[in-house]
């Protein structure tokens, strides 16, 4: 008998860590997602002056350099930066 109740105290451990796990993946991924878009809008903003050139819209967000930045405008928007710059915002 107890053997049995030690058993259902083991698996309901196992499965109260296993949700806890999702749950903090589930909000690290919802924060991320969040940052992210914070980012995005930023970016875009600061994309509308012209006065700020690209390597310095780079800067500015905290990405690793202008590569990064225009990598990840491009994944948003399928054109590089310097192309929606030419055409304006």
């Amino acid at each position: 008998m107890v053997n049995k109740i030690d058993e259902g105290k083991n698996r309901a451990s196992q499965w109260f860590d296993k949700v806890k796990s999702r749950f903090a993946n589930w909000k690290a991924d919802i924060a991320r997602a969040v940052a992210g878009e914070i980012r995005k809008d930023i970016d875009f903003q600061l994309m509308q002056n012209p006065a700020i050139k690209i390597s310095e819209v780079s800067d500015i967000p905290g990405y690793s350099g202008p590569a990064a930045f225009r990598k990840a405008f491009k994944s948003w928007t399928n054109v590089a930066p310097r192309a929606v710059r030419k055409v304006g915002v």
